[in-house]
């Protein structure tokens, strides 16, 4: 149990001055001997009393003790030591009974057990290994020294040893020798524990180390006594006595630290000094020890872990050259004086500051620092934290704060930049318009190009009146609702989600009329204008046509990133999977983050509001990933469960509390966006679940009701009488002309296109037709010898035409036409048996390059 105060003060003095005794019983043994006093004093009751007590029942308790710890870890430091102890204790008791008053036999048992227990201890200190079965070792060595005591004891009596002791002269040389290498080998076991101890700061090995000193003192003083049983022996014996003592608050100390007997000598040293490596290699942190050199942090690193010379960059070997104020930033140097202050006067300081690794790079640590000493040696132990991650983390929290803050800014100005951007779109179209004036005297074929640009024109102007109309009414109708039903918010929040689907349904709409229409015109436009250009003699007429196909060419730019930006043409003609791989598309190239998706062939649905939905939920969901989340990747997984689809999206990233978005304060606490798709989807019957944690990233799972139907029946086509093919044209040279059927819906664009292909010499137009199930009964009739098909096409679109067109009739080539600039259209027709695929926005020396480059 732990001590008070006041007994730990009186522990810690008795510690200190616990030594005092060797050198005055050095001294008294050097006096004693000096004067030669041989006056005998042979007390054989008290030399029994005190050798039983103080060698005997200490021997035994250290012995039972050493035979505890031995049994428990099986090492043979205790093993020896309680040996030696046997031995000691049993020849002092026997070579004090009364009826061997031979002094010759008690000083040979005597000195021969001293001999027996200093080669017991050294070799303890000396072999530290482990034994199997230490029972029978403990009771073969118990037995064994007190059969060899016995022995001695026996032989001894008989005469059978040498002489030890002529009582009027003194020991004999023989005995003076034992003496000797006892007190030496009993000197050198006491110095290495003292060593040790130095080291590890234990209470048994002190203890223990001074009743081993005092024993070779006693052993000395009983060597140098003429007269058995003088003055000078009964010092030494007491000296042997006091030592009995020592081991014995040796035993007390390790006791108290242990309830096990743990070794005492080598083993424990090893033990201890192997846990303290340990705790040094297998800490996190950086530890130091670095000398005290007077009110400064001048002191060199004396010992230093695996972790402060990975954090730092140096080896232990180059730190031990250096000192803290070494690795300590410049900037920090001046405060170092204050620091010291507050060390030396706590005792112990915790503070932060920037050190400088080898090769200059900036670490921030906090460091607490303690004062300790070590055979009166100032030092002072150092924990060092690198802080940098957690520098980090705050000041990745500052970031988020701000752009959160900025994405509610760029929310309230998302209207009005939409508007910025129909502005910008319309001053093109009348940029165009005055170019297009300027030029109406010079270019002989603008009429056309000046009735499709007025077309789509009028045509956009009333879309826009058609689109503002409806949001008057929208604004209107919700105002009203609003003032009605103020008292309904969670009907309110319903009426919003519906608005928020119709506004997705009309940009859809509004990018089908920009892409059908719009984009239509302007190619056919621009088709007509590099006729046009192709045409004109005059090579300033040759350069203003060119500006006005740059313009054109422009506004076809802006009016299909006007369409992507409203919505993707491919989650509505394609299906939510093949919106969901371009949304990962873009993502990674828009905003870095790579997409990981996964889709279940199965997991489709024909709800047009069910699959807008899901698309918008997950591309606001991969936003959150790249404002708020920290990495760089996300993962996306939709599958089909029963009638409902599943979509989860997930990130390694900071992650968040979920409770912040159902507290009490308000169900807005989430955030705008996940309270919108939360709110969407249980007003449709689905739901959303949030798991997610700090620093433990973020998982959200989207349930939606869907409707699994079969698939669309295909357009019957009748089937046709295999036509007579027709007879080729011929060239003014007499070569033969590539027969082409031109395929679009838009009329316009189509017989643009066909005026323009008729001017080249090795091309007929074969015909024409506005969708696939025509181009397949055009295809069958006329026989042409290039199809260009239109990707997108009511009734049947370009894909499934060419597909069947191709496997019907494959000597026709099909060159695919688009106004997207997508891959997977361009590879879809190409899988269907298309030999080309020209974007509609190239220029007619492509087009011709792809319809020639197999005649």
């Amino acid at each position: 149990m732990p001590m008070s105060k006041r007994h730990q003060i009186a522990a810690a003095w008795l510690v200190r001055f616990a030594w005092l005794p060797v050198p005055a019983f050095f001294i008294a043994i050097i006096v004693l001997w000096m004067s030669d006093l041989r006056t005998s004093y042979h007390l054989p009751v008290l030399l029994l009393t005190m050798n039983g007590v103080f060698s005997g029942l200490v021997s035994l308790c250290i012995g039972y003790l050493a035979g505890r710890g031995f049994l428990n870890t099986g090492r043979t430091g205790p093993f020896m030591l309680g040996c030696g102890a046997t031995v000691w204790g049993v020849a002092c008791v026997v070579s004090s009974i009364p009826f061997l008053q031979d002094a010759n036999t008690a000083v040979t048992i005597h000195n021969v057990g001293a001999l027996g227990c200093a080669a017991c201890h050294l070799a303890g200190l000396l072999w530290g290994g482990r034994v199997k079965r230490p029972a029978w070792w403990l009771a073969a060595g118990y037995t064994g020294v007190l059969a060899g005591v016995g022995l001695l004891v026996y032989a001894a009596s008989a005469g059978w040893t040498p002489a030890f002791f002529v009582d009027g002269v003194g020991g004999t040389a023989f005995r003076q020798q034992v003496l000797v290498l006892t007190i030496a080998m009993l000197g050198l076991t006491a110095y290495r524990m003292l060593r040790i101890h130095r080291r590890q700061s234990s209470a048994f090995l002190y203890w223990y180390a001074l009743g081993l000193i005092m024993l070779a003192l006693g052993l000395a003083g009983v060597m140098m006594q003429s007269v058995f049983g003088s003055l000078l022996g009964w010092t030494g014996r007491a000296a042997q006595f006091l030592a009995g003592g020592y081991m014995v608050i040796a035993a007390v100390s390790a006791v108290r630290q242990s309830p096990i007997w743990m070794i005492t000598l080598s083993s424990a040293l090893r033990d201890a000094r192997r846990r303290y490596a340990d705790l040094l290699d297998l800490a996190d942190d950086g530890i130091v020890v670095h000398d005290m050199v007077g009110r400064t942090l001048d002191g060199r690193f004396l010992q230093v872990n695996p972790a402060f010379c990975r954090m730092i960059g140096y080896t232990s070997r180059e730190l031990r050259e250096l000192t803290l104020l070494d690795l300590t930033a410049p900037e920090e140097l001046p405060a170092g004086p204050n620091e010291i202050e507050t060390l030396w006067s706590r005792g112990a300081l915790r503070h932060e500051k920037t050190l400088v690794a080898k090769y200059g790079r900036r670490i921030p640590t906090e460091i607490a620092t303690r004062l300790f000493k070590q055979a009166d040696r100032q030092m002072a132990m150092s924990i060092v934290r690198d802080t940098s991650e957690r520098k980090q983390a705050e000041l990745q929290i500052r970031r988020s704060a701000a752009d959160l803050q900025a994405a509610n800014a760029a929310l309230r100005e998302s209207r009005s930049s939409a508007v910025n951007l129909m502005e910008d779109a319309l001053e093109a179209r009348r940029q165009t318009e005055r170019v297009n004036a300027d030029l109406q005297r010079e270019v002989a074929e603008r009429g056309q190009a000046e009735a499709a640009l007025r077309q789509s024109e009028e045509h956009l102007r009333q879309v826009n009146e058609s689109l503002e109309q409806r949001v008057r009414e929208r604004t209107a109708e919700l105002a009203l609702k609003n003032v009605q039903l103020k008292s309904r918010a969670e009907q309110l929040s319903r009426l919003a989600s519906e608005l928020t689907l119709t506004e997705q349904r009309e940009r859809h709409r509004l990018a089908k009329v920009l892409h059908d229409h719009l984009q239509q015109l302007l190619v056919a436009a621009k088709i007509g204008l590099q006729g046009a250009a192709h045409s004109a003699v005059d090579p300033e007429q040759s350069e203003a046509l060119g500006g006005v196909h740059n313009l054109i060419k422009e506004s076809i730019a802006t009016s299909r990133s006007l369409t992507v930006e409203l919505s993707p043409t491919i989650l509505h003609e394609a299906g939510l999977p093949a919106g969901l791989e371009w949304l990962a598309r873009w993502m990674e190239k828009k905003h870095g983050l790579r997409v990981d998706l996964q889709c279940q062939s199965e997991a489709r649905t024909e709800r047009e509001d069910i699959r807008i939905l899901l698309f918008e939920s997950v591309r606001e969901l991969l936003f959150n990933v790249v404002k708020h989340a920290g990495v760089t990747s996300a993962k996306v997984r939709m599958a089909r469960r029963n009638t409902s689809l599943e979509i989860m999206v997930s990130d390694e990233g900071v992650g968040f509390d979920p409770q912040r978005l159902h507290a009490a304060a308000g169900e807005m606490a989430g955030g705008f966006g996940l309270f919108s798709i939360r709110e969407r989807l249980e007003l449709l019957g689905g739901s959303v679940k949030i798991e997610s944690s700090p620093h433990g990233g973020s998982r959200f799972t989207l349930i939606a009701p869907a409707v699994f139907s079969a698939e669309a029946v295909e357009p019957q086509l009748e089937e046709a009488q295999p036509a007579r093919p027709a007879e080729a044209a011929r060239t003014a040279d007499g070569g033969t002309k590539l027969r082409i059927l031109v395929v679009d819906d838009h009329s316009m664009l189509r017989q643009t296109m066909a005026v323009r292909l008729r001017r080249e010499p090795d091309i007929e137009i074969a015909g024409e037709a506005a969708n696939g199930v025509e181009a397949i009964e055009k295809a069958r009739q006329v026989r042409p010898d290039v199809i260009l098909m239109d990707c997108n096409m009511p009734r049947m679109d370009g894909v499934e035409a060419t597909r069947r067109i191709h496997a019907e009739l494959p000597r026709i080539r099909i060159v695919g036409l688009s106004m997207h600039e997508d891959g997977d259209r361009a590879k879809a027709m190409l899988d269907t048996g298309a030999s080309g695929y020209v974007n509609k926005t190239a220029s007619l020396e492509e087009l011709l390059k792809a319809i020639r480059s197999g005649a």
